[in-house]
């Protein structure tokens, strides 16, 4: 199965930092500063676009602005978030990455990735897991 039939991605876009923002501004690696206004209100997995980190993968949820050198895989249908980002996490999506001075993930790219998807109840089962096993680790 292609990612583009479990993943609608979408690229982020730039916004100016605000001192007394409340939302957060997600780069390639993490937060990069706070916004007046948001861009996606919900959880999906964040990819970085572009750069030394090119493929990092992070899982966000609830509002915030998203810039444009991350992409965006939101979930489609039935599949849960969290199993996305865990699933996403597995396919070293860096090894996809093109040029070599700038290395570059897109679109195209990764909706062209072939993966296997778990029905959701292993899809649960997978995510109830795993969070488990980090909690334990804390």
């Amino acid at each position: 199965m292609k990612l583009s039939e479990i993943y609608d991605f979408s690229n982020g876009k730039g916004i100016k930092l605000s001192q007394n923002g409340m939302f957060p501004i997600y780069g390639s690696t993490g937060i990069v500063g706070k916004t007046d206004s948001f861009l996606i209100d919900g959880p999906n997995t964040l990819i970085a676009r572009v750069g030394a980190n090119c493929g990092f993968t992070q899982f966000v949820s609830g509002k915030y602005w998203v810039t444009d050198n991350t992409l965006i895989a939101t979930i489609k249908g039935d599949n849960l978030p969290k199993y996305g980002y865990y699933l996403l996490g597995t396919l070293n999506l860096s090894q996809y990455k093109i040029g070599a001075a700038q290395p570059l993930l897109t679109i195209g790219i990764l909706n062209a990735i072939e993966t296997k998807v778990h029905n959701i109840n292993d899809q649960r089962h997978i995510v109830d897991t795993i969070s488990s096993l980090l909690l334990k680790s804390l």
